[in-house]
């Protein structure tokens, strides 16, 4: 669709300028280089708007996963919710939250020590689907079925499923009177947790302005708009992060035990130097020295990262994931599903686009250069 700013573009003659840098990048990039992207398939799913609805009886549900992870499930009062928890060292030390009422879901990861560093909020009914889906052990398209016909969705049902759970696995028969605890009782808190998440988006959307990026709401730089947000607001000369000698970047939010690279800031003393896990470390030391990245709330290939993490070119992620695959490891497996499935870890391509590098007092583009451009793209699945 174009908008007044695409069309006023069109007037003005397009100058193809090169910047050093760019020269630089694109003398490794050749027509088949896994960094560059041709065709972007892209499509829009009509979800269908009909809320869920639940029934049946409430309950608790508790299993071990793997060593030092954790996850809980709960229906109650009308709220279905997961948490998966990684312990460390005995502590909480990475937990990631799903919360539905059947017209809205919530997602939410805290770290530890930083408390909650990401989340969403989203009323797409696909995403609830796919959430109930999980939840219930069963098939998305089954719940959809069931919510398109404005039939009830029986919770409960999971526990039809209980095999599929191992035998670490606890049920819980609950009312919906009784008294929760902890971690049951804040889950099912949406308005609690909803608070929380705008708290933590208005925090970031005041860091975005202190760097120069204008937007009505922190969901425009965190989904596919924030290259034409960071291009259009942020100043063009922004500076850009320089690689530290030691390669340690913000990737991962807390270090997995046995690790020296797979986690925040990175426990290593030199690039040799690996922890107890080395099949999984040497993943994560590689995955860390990927060239093309983007750190946290700084910008890179006109793209402007208002996360707060670092993010890399997919290529990567996809030799990150394969790399674990073939560790083959509790320990790789674990750092699989933190980084791909719970942090749910975007990534970005490159195209080459048109971008404004001059305006006029107005705001209007006077001059264009052709530019790589850092699209970014959803997270890659472990599973």
């Amino acid at each position: 669709m174009f908008s007044v700013r695409c069309l006023t573009c069109i007037l003005v003659s397009v100058v193809t300028v090169w910047s050093a840098e760019d020269k630089t990048l694109l003398a490794g990039l050749g027509p088949d280089s896994p960094w560059i992207v041709n065709d972007i398939v892209s499509g829009h799913v009509d979800g269908a708007k009909k809320h869920a609805h639940f029934s049946g009886m409430p309950f608790t549900m508790s299993r071990d996963i793997v060593h030092d992870e954790t996850e809980y499930r709960i229906f109650h009062d009308g709220i279905v919710a997961m948490e998966t928890v990684m312990t460390r060292h005995g502590e909480r030390g990475l937990f990631y939250r799903e919360v539905t009422d059947g017209k809205k879901i919530l997602k939410m990861l805290y770290s530890g020590r930083q408390g909650l560093v990401e989340c969403d909020i989203q009323k797409n009914m696909l995403d609830v689907d796919d959430f109930l889906a999980e939840f219930m052990a069963t098939k998305s398209s089954h719940v959809g079925q069931l919510r398109h016909a404005g039939e009830h969705i029986h919770i409960s049902s999971i526990l039809d499923n209980a095999e599929k759970f191992g035998k670490n696995t606890v049920f819980h028969v609950t009312g919906n009177d009784d008294v929760l605890r902890e971690p049951y009782s804040s889950l099912i808190d949406m308005e609690t947790l909803r608070n929380e998440c705008t708290t933590l988006h208005n925090r970031i959307k005041h860091k975005l302005r202190e760097a120069g990026v204008a937007v009505k709401g922190y969901r425009e730089v965190m989904t596919q708009e924030d290259r034409e947000v960071s291009r259009e607001f942020l100043p063009r000369r922004v500076k850009r992060t320089k690689r530290g000698t030691s390669g340690k970047r913000t990737k991962r939010s807390i270090l997995i035990p046995d690790t020296k690279w797979c986690g925040a800031g990175s426990a290593n003393e030199n690039f040799e130097d690996v922890g107890q896990s080395r099949a999984t470390d040497r993943c994560c030391r590689e995955h860390d020295h990927c060239p093309y990245y983007i750190e946290a709330m700084s910008k890179k290939y006109n793209l402007f990262n208002a996360r707060l993490y670092t993010i890399s070119h997919c290529y990567c992620d996809e030799v990150f994931r394969t790399c674990l695959k073939d560790a083959s490891t509790d320990q790789s497996a674990m750092v699989g599903r933190v980084y791909f499935n719970l942090l749910g870890m975007k990534c970005f391509e490159f195209e080459m686009e048109e971008v404004c590098v001059e305006r006029s007092w107005w705001g209007w583009c006077q001059k264009t250069e052709e530019q790589i451009v850092a699209e970014v793209r959803g997270s890659l699945s472990w599973t």
